[in-house]
């Protein structure tokens, strides 16, 4: 009997459903579990994503369609190299999908030879795998390295038990387990190199659909990496004793995997993009945060936060980190929660963490527009967690964008934490120090209350500091590009931004421009961007955006000020900008008019030789180390 007739056959024998009945059946819930969807609102559109793998990544490929996607396929083994452009334009996927094969850096023959009490030997087979996986990486990676194709990585799945024994040491180069980590160690440090990609960690994500319902580690050798599935069979058809299919010794879940894959892949791919984006999370305290009503019952004992308490009190700290702003709100007498704070939290979780906080016996859907007015924020970018179905239905009722949670306590950590609405790409020094700087902000509201807006300005020593963002200092570039995609209300197009984007403006005569403002009160890091893009006789700013919490003082005048100034000085005479008006971007409809230019047509202003703005300003500019003053 030929192969061919041999595969033939067993093909039509799987198509059987007579003798080998097998059908997937995929557990959304599972699947979802790992991604909770309570903080979704915005529903994705149909997308297109391209798939770079081994032989068994075209089934994985395959499983795009049930989250409404379509993908592209292209094999890479061993040392293949890409062709020279995917099926389709790279700017036609959202992203793509890289799953080097695991036998590429460690293929069987590398270790099965090896002595066992030689452990340079199999020192050495791990050196040269990590050597090898760098170089496959980088075959893989053509599209990303050329274009900046938003890239997705695939780590690779660790056995499920050390080959050796379970009694064998568990840190040690002659146990693959070890081995096989020390590669996914090696590919979050390749990846971390390269811009616009990310770690996506299969393992994880099989290990808590359960691996036996999964890898093929158990039948298969170590190093083949790959799922279960019935395909073994088209070579087993002429044993004397008749072989069912995989399907009927193992439970084979490995759809359900690949179902829970492509949703950590649309979360990721939200979370870049910013959709549904958390910024600030505001809780009740009884009941909520902790066990209980204890301003009556003053009884604090272990379990007034044990359980999920604590999990709710862990999530609000990690989201802190995140850059998430945090906010209480509460029917309570404020005195008395500020004395029993620390008896209950004992340290876990400081009052200082909130930005803002409302203990009071007011409505709490008036405390929450007094709030959202504080901070400056939208409704669409807030939770509530209450555990009142009354309070819920309040602050429903007058705040239809402000997503609520808080009836079911045992799941609130997993949302919060876990969801792809309040998780960031990256944490940049801004997002980090975000609940200081909002806190110096509204300190320096208050003070702008209590005197004149020249006394307020000229006493508040306002700094702007200007600098070029450059591709390959990827913190102010991420930032940056952050800065670009989440800033609605001043932002004079709306567009938004890529690395692919920002790589392309340097190659056709523009430049990008970051500006980090501070004042007496704090220092707010990098808060603007400015977007300019020169021709032979005429500079145009085509986009500046600007954060919210610098609103008002007049910076970005002060900068754009200086930046056209050196422009003109640079042999430009004329100067042009472009403002597209939107109904999130109000602000900065009149940017260029209070600038002096005039509108020559809709949405274009401009002005030749001489600028002034319409007012003093009281920012001192400076360009990176050297600084030139705006009076």
């Amino acid at each position: 009997m030929t192969l061919k007739s041999v595969v033939a056959r067993g093909y039509r024998l799987l198509n059987d459903r007579r003798r080998y009945r097998f059908e997937f059946v995929v557990d959304q819930d599972r699947g979802r579990f790992r991604i909770p969807d309570d903080l979704s609102v915005v529903p994705e559109e149909h997308q297109t994503a391209l798939v770079i793998g081994e032989c068994g990544a075209t089934w994985f490929g395959d499983g795009a369609e049930r989250i409404g996607w379509s993908s592209d396929f292209l094999l890479i083994n061993n040392y293949s190299v890409l062709p020279e452009a995917p099926p389709r334009p790279v700017t036609d996927y959202s992203f793509q999908v890289v799953q080097i094969p695991l036998r590429s850096p460690l293929p069987e023959w590398e270790y099965l030879a090896l002595p066992f009490d030689d452990v340079d030997a199999w020192q050495r087979m791990v050196e040269g795998a990590c050597q090898r996986l760098t170089q496959v990486f980088e075959a893989a990676m053509r599209y990303n390295i050329e274009s900046r194709l938003l890239t997705f990585v695939a780590g690779f799945l660790v056995p499920q038990q050390n080959p050796m024994g379970r009694m064998l040491p568990r840190d040690d180069p002659r146990n693959l387990v070890f081995v096989v980590e020390s590669l996914n160690r090696h590919l979050v440090t390749l990846v971390a190199s390269c811009q616009n990609a990310y770690y996506v960690d299969f393992d994880q994500i099989a290990s808590g659909l359960g691996k036996q319902f999964i890898q093929d580690d158990p039948i298969n050798a170590s190093s083949h990496g790959s799922f279960l599935s019935n395909w073994h069979v088209t070579g087993d058809l002429d044993r004397l004793e008749p072989l069912g299919p995989v399907g009927q010794h193992f439970d084979i879940r490995a759809d359900e995997f690949r179902h829970a894959v492509w949703l950590e892949l649309l979360a990721m791919y939200r979370t870049v993009r910013g959709v549904d984006q958390v910024k600030l999370v505001i809780v009740d305290l009884d009941d909520t945060l902790w066990r209980g009503i204890v301003a009556e019952e003053g009884d604090i004992s272990d379990e007034t936060i044990e359980g999920w308490p604590m999990g709710l009190i862990e999530a609000l700290q990690f989201l802190k980190k995140r850059g998430v702003l945090l906010g209480i709100i509460s029917k309570n007498d404020a005195a008395r929660i500020e004395g029993l704070w620390d008896r209950i939290m004992g340290g876990r979780l400081r009052l200082d963490d909130f930005v803002v906080h409302r203990i009071n016996w007011r409505s709490k859907a008036d405390n929450l527009e007094e709030i959202l007015d504080e901070v400056n924020l939208l409704a669409r970018n807030v939770v509530f967690v209450d555990d009142n179905p009354r309070e819920r239905a309040e602050v429903r009722a007058a705040f239809p964008d402000v997503r609520v949670l808080g009836a079911e306590p045992y799941h609130l950590k997993r949302v919060l934490l876990w969801s792809s609405e309040t998780q960031v790409p990256f944490v940049s020094t801004e997002s980090s120090r975000r609940t200081q700087m909002v806190r110096g902000q509204m300190a320096r509201e208050q003070e702008r209350k209590r005197v004149s807006r020249e006394e307020f300005l000229s006493g508040l020593g306002l700094t702007a500091r200007v600098f070029e963002i450059r591709q390959a200092d990827q913190s102010k570039a991420s930032r940056a590009i952050e800065l670009l995609n989440k800033t609605n209300q001043f932002n004079t197009t709306g567009t938004r931004w890529t690395v692919e984007d920002l790589r392309a403006l340097s190659a056709d005569r523009g430049s990008m421009l970051g500006f980090a403002v501070r004042d007496k009160f704090t220092d707010y890091g990098m808060v603007g961007v400015v977007v300019l893009r020169e021709g032979a006789s005429v500079t145009r700013v085509e986009q500046v955006v600007m954060s919210c919490r610098v609103f008002g003082l007049d910076a970005e005048l002060a900068v754009l000020v200086e930046v056209l100034k050196r422009a003109q000085q640079s042999g430009e005479h004329r100067v042009m900008g472009i403002v597209q008006k939107l109904s999130a971007n109000q602000p900065c409809w009149d940017l260029f008019q209070r600038l002096g230019f005039v509108e020559v047509d809709e949405g274009v202003w401009s002005v030749d030789g001489e600028f002034n703005p319409t007012k003093e300003l009281y920012v001192s500019v400076q360009w990176e180390e050297q600084s030139a003053s705006s009076r």
